[in-house]
């Protein structure tokens, strides 16, 4: 159960940071 918490936490953080890279690099591209 434990090992599920962690790898959800992780696969957030993961989104999260995609998320993160993909609006800076549509943001560079409107610029």
């Amino acid at each position: 159960m434990l090992d599920l918490i962690i790898y959800l936490k992780n696969n957030m953080l993961e989104n999260i940071i995609c998320q993160y890279l993909i609006n800076i690099f549509a943001f560079k591209k409107i610029n």
